[in-house]
């Protein structure tokens, strides 16, 4: 038994409630089982309430995140982002491996017989020319996983895209570079050379700054 006024645990044969000093008289102690078992019987139903509940609310959890995070977050204009996904990050996956292709069978020199004359006289650049065709493929399967994770709003998403820029530039590089060594002929001493380099670095610097900037702020959308 329980005191009605403080609920003290009391026993059955209690005349007064050591806690609070409430008599318990024979009425009062009469209708404490009453209302004891009421009380238990709405806790119960509140219990099941509860399990009913949890469900839903569960299963509409994901959705009030997205709620508070658009009210907490203002709307932000995604056109670039829709160009990435749409447009650029297609167009230069399907470069890339195009590229590469050319890269392996030597294309990029002219015809078969123009390529073998060059590897004749630069072996080392034959060896070279398939590596770099080989990575330039990798890349642009990459850029297609780039463009899905963007689709997606997956987290990684804008970090796979810098991933994407620096990869890119270090491959061009280390092409330009090695050709340089195994040709022996210095490639930046043209100023066609040296002109296309520089401005595919500044132009790389840039795309991976701005979009570092661009998906900061958007970072909010990019949480699967």
């Amino acid at each position: 038994m329980r005191c009605p006024n403080c609920g003290q645990r009391l026993a059955d044969e209690a005349r007064k409630c050591p806690v609070c000093g409430t008599v318990i008289d024979e009425v009062v102690r009469i209708n404490i089982p009453e209302k004891q078992a009421e009380e238990t019987k709405i806790s119960y139903a509140g219990e099941d309430v509860s399990g009913q509940s949890s469900g839903t609310e569960e299963h509409h959890s994901f959705e009030t995140e997205n709620i508070d995070a658009k009210q907490c977050f203002p709307a932000m204009p995604m056109k670039w982002y829709k160009f990435l996904i749409y447009f650029s990050l297609i167009l230069t996956g399907l470069s890339n491996m195009y590229t590469g292709v050319q890269a392996v069978m030597g294309m990029q020199y002219g015809t078969k017989e123009q390529s073998a004359q060059v590897y004749a006289v630069y072996p080392g650049l034959h060896i070279l020319d398939i590596v770099y065709g080989v990575l330039l493929i990798i890349l642009g399967v990459f850029v297609f996983i780039v463009r899905q994770q963007l689709a997606g709003y997956r987290a990684k998403g804008p970090k796979y895209l810098l991933i994407m820029y620096i990869a890119s530039l270090v491959l061009e590089v280390f092409y330009i570079g090695a050709g340089s060594l195994l040709s022996g002929v210095n490639l930046l001493t043209s100023s066609e050379s040296s002109i296309m380099l520089i401005s595919s670095i500044l132009v790389s610097l840039f795309m991976i700054g701005a979009n570092k900037v661009y998906f900061d702020k958007r970072a909010h959308l990019f949480t699967r």
